[in-house]
């Protein structure tokens, strides 16, 4: 028995908090977490919706049923099945979309994007690879991919300007875990800015205030 793959045409979808325009300055790609919808997960910025900020909510192309089958559905980025095709085909996709976006963005807009859970190794891996200049990387509790070889792109991270937060109520990454990534992060040479709030694995809109307005100051 053998496996073979196919390429073919996929339909995504993205959800949007404004409009491309040429008066936009900042655009933000939010990556949300496993089980998570866009729609639901960009809600929490619509308050800082803005002429001059577009918020870009992409879809992780796994979708599946969160308990049964049946009932509330959620999207994933990638399993560890296939792990490998499916890291490319999420690179593919958000380069696309980048570059559908930009054709109605002015050249001197900033990209910034945030990862949540799931998504923040997502957005480690693209960034990695893509060839897009980036200016910031809000990284919210989640693991940093051990597949990437930082070292070899030091300066295209340092170019950023990168926060990485962690809750000490989080379920999934305990407190002592998140200083271990924050270690051996710290030891590939990345500088970045770590935050330690106090609470679970979510969002929360103080920290997240002053982290887009400090992205935003560059």
């Amino acid at each position: 028995m053998q496996t073979h793959h196919i390429s073919i045409q996929k339909t995504v979808r993205y959800v949007t908090i404004g409009k491309p325009t040429e008066k936009v300055e900042h655009l933000w790609i939010g990556l949300h977490g496993y089980g998570q919808l866009p729609a639901y997960f960009g809600k929490r910025f619509e308050k800082y919706a803005s002429k001059e900020r577009l918020f870009v909510f992409p879809e992780g192309p796994h979708r599946f049923y969160i308990n049964g089958t049946s009932g509330r559905v959620g999207a994933s980025w990638m399993t560890k099945e296939d792990r490998i095709n499916d890291i490319e085909d999420q690179f593919n996709y958000l380069e696309a979309l980048v570059s559908e976006l930009r054709a109605d963005l002015s050249a001197a807009c900033k990209i910034h994007v945030l990862g949540f859970s799931q998504g923040v190794a997502t957005a480690f891996r693209w960034m990695d690879k893509s060839a897009l200049t980036f200016s910031s990387l809000i990284a919210w509790a989640g693991t940093f991919p051990p597949d990437i070889d930082y070292a070899l792109h030091q300066e295209q991270f340092n170019h950023l300007k990168i926060h990485a937060c962690f809750g000490d109520g989080d379920e999934f990454i305990s407190t002592e875990n998140a200083q271990k990534l924050v270690s051996q992060l710290a030891e590939q040479g990345i500088t970045f800015t770590p935050h330690f709030y106090h609470g679970g694995h979510k969002l929360y809109l103080d920290l997240l205030d002053a982290l887009i307005r400090d992205c935003e100051s560059l």
